[in-house]
């Protein structure tokens, strides 16, 4: 599995001023699953063509998102911005999923360099149904935004058959200005814990989003103080499933997952860009060999600036570096 880079990394321009403070955070979620080969950016450690030659009992697959960057030529307003990944129903390999990122300037033309960072996973006891959630802002520039969505997902898993875990994942996002491009100074995207209801077969959750934004410099329309923005946040939920649950020979779940709380905080000025920097973390589960496979997820994603900046760099991606399952560890840089 090649090694990549952990990278939380927002870049912004602004006008000469005492250093402006940037404090971004996410919060990812490591996920430990029996006998789940994996790949980062399609080398896979089992590919669809060998699973499908040499057939297991895979029940389910899935592309899980792991950020993005994106990078313009020069400074813009937040006009669209967004990275995530759609998955289909699983039927058999090869398994097809679609990477998508969008962007799209204030005023200027411009190119835009991205990177979308994902994980395909093949699953055995496991089962994973995707879906999305569209968060619509409407106020005043310079207000603060806060929405939350309880949501109920029917059960892709049979009401005789009910999972015994649930957990839900960002699977990414997408901001789209419906009128006119601000500059952003807080975002935060989150998914909270999941519930089974059996008596409806459904899972409840909430996925909450705050946003503040506004525009005062040369280029902006100083009598439109309107904020209106869209938000597309789009989801997975992985289920053990009864499958694993009913077997006898092990008490053991299917399902492990373990969350962490990263955050870094940067100081700029004129004269001193950010320089990304890499950062080494480990992240621990259940040891003695009780999980074969590991992949990472994101559980919420959050920037916290001074003021409104425009945008010039996004960087915010989570690389697994190795697995120790003995241990349970997981690597990251």
């Amino acid at each position: 599995m090649p090694m990549r880079v952990l990278s939380l990394f927002i870049k912004f321009f602004h006008r000469p001023k005492p250093a402006a403070r940037l404090l971004p955070l996410f919060q990812f979620i490591f996920f430990m699953l029996v006998a789940l080969p994996l790949g980062n950016i399609g080398i896979f450690a089992q590919s669809p063509e060998s699973a499908a030659a040499n057939p297991l009992p895979y029940t389910d697959a899935a592309v899980v998102w792991r950020g993005f960057t994106h990078q313009w030529t020069y400074n813009h307003r937040l006009n669209r911005l967004g990275s995530y990944v759609l998955n289909t129903d699983f039927a058999q390999f090869p398994y097809h999923a679609q990477a998508v990122h969008t962007s799209a300037t204030g005023v200027g033309g411009d190119v835009g360099l991205f990177d979308v960072q994902y994980s395909y996973v093949a699953m055995r006891d496991v089962a994973v149904q995707s879906g999305s959630v569209t968060i619509e802002f409407s106020g005043k520039e310079g207000d603060m935004h806060n929405i939350v969505k309880h949501l109920l997902a029917d059960s892709k898993i049979a009401h005789s058959q009910a999972p015994s875990d649930c957990i839900v994942v960002l699977n990414g996002f997408d901001i789209l200005s419906e009128r006119k491009a601000d500059k952003i100074s807080l975002l935060h995207i989150a998914v909270s814990d999941a519930e089974y209801l059996p008596a409806t077969n459904k899972i409840k959750f909430d996925i909450s989003a705050s946003m503040e934004a506004t525009c005062k410099s040369f280029e902006c329309n100083r009598f439109n103080q309107k904020f209106n923005y869209t938000v597309r946040v789009h989801y997975l939920i992985f289920m053990s499933t009864p499958t694993y649950n009913n077997n006898e020979q092990s008490e053991q779940t299917p399902l492990h997952a373990t969350e962490q709380t990263v955050r870094r905080v940067y100081n700029w000025d004129k004269d001193a860009e950010i320089d990304l920097m890499p950062e080494q973390h480990t992240i621990s589960g259940i040891k003695g060999n009780s999980f074969s496979e590991a992949i990472l997820a994101f559980k919420s994603i959050s920037l916290h600036l001074d003021r409104d900046h425009w945008l010039l760099d996004w960087h915010s991606a989570i690389m697994p570096e190795n697995y120790d399952a003995q241990m349970a560890n997981l690597g990251i840089v």
